[in-house]
């Protein structure tokens, strides 16, 4: 019989402390959520692409200007002229 009454009151006390747990659990949840909810929100990632984009158009037309421009003769008979751009 006393082994009956010990397995209980074991039980009992394993069933409290769960409850227990289970409560705090729940706690700390809240306070969780309720930091998240307080939180600012993280700032932005920069695109650093823009700046990449910018370089390659301001660098594209100066790349183009100290090029040599060549006009190739083809079936209507121009001879190729080269012409220095300035």
């Amino acid at each position: 019989m006393e082994s009956k009454d010990q397995y209980h009151e074991e039980q009992e006390q394993y069933i409290d402390k769960l409850n227990a747990l289970q409560k705090l659990k729940e706690k700390l949840e809240e306070k969780i959520l309720d930091q998240y909810k307080s939180c600012d929100p993280a700032p932005k990632k920069k695109n650093h692409w823009t700046g990449v984009k910018a370089l390659v158009k301001f660098i594209k037309p100066k790349q183009f200007t100290g090029l040599l421009s060549c006009s190739y003769s083809g079936s209507d008979g121009l001879s190729g002229k080269v012409m220095q751009l300035s």
